[in-house]
């Protein structure tokens, strides 16, 4: 009993706990303005890529999606990336220009990760999620997040399902 409760008061819990959540997932941001995939592969090739690059007009705070444990932070060219993982599954949150976490440290869903930055010649400011497995493939975002509450982060509807069908 004592350990079962140790690991969910640090934010770690059970892949199948995890994936229950599928489906249920609320949005890093508050006002989307768009979304799209990124289509790229190691060849260079068009290809479908899994992580998703939320769009929005204002340098918003990101939430946490989920609990976990804060492995690493990059930064890349001004912008950090927060590499968090989270039961045998990875998140990956890249665009933050200021930080409220560092590594190690445990997260919940909903907490305050930092807040958006853009790079030198973007006009609004985006975070681009990935989500992997332990083995380090890449898995398909969009069926994790709860769609509907798109719409309600004001993502316009027709934006929403001409991205969803790609």
């Amino acid at each position: 009993m004592f350990i079962l409760l140790l690991s969910v008061s640090f934010g770690q819990y059970t892949n199948a706990a995890f994936e229950a959540t599928k489906g249920k997932w609320t949005f890093p941001i508050s006002h989307i303005a768009s979304v799209d995939t990124i289509q790229r592969d190691c060849s260079g090739m068009p290809a479908r890529s899994f992580s998703m690059i939320l769009w929005t007009q204002t340098p918003e705070e990101v939430t946490a999606i989920q609990s976990g444990l804060v492995q690493s932070i990059h930064k890349i060219d001004s912008l950090n990336v927060i590499a968090v993982k989270a039961a045998s599954y990875f998140l990956f949150y890249f665009g933050l220009a200021t930080l409220n976490v560092k590594k190690g440290d445990t997260i919940n869903e909903g907490d305050i990760l930092g807040r958006l930055g853009k790079e030198n010649n973007e006009n609004n400011y985006q975070i681009l999620l990935t989500l992997m497995n332990k083995t380090g493939h890449e898995i398909d975002l969009i069926p994790w997040f709860d769609w509907t509450t798109a719409h309600n982060n004001c993502l316009p509807q027709q934006q929403l399902t001409s991205n969803i069908q790609q």
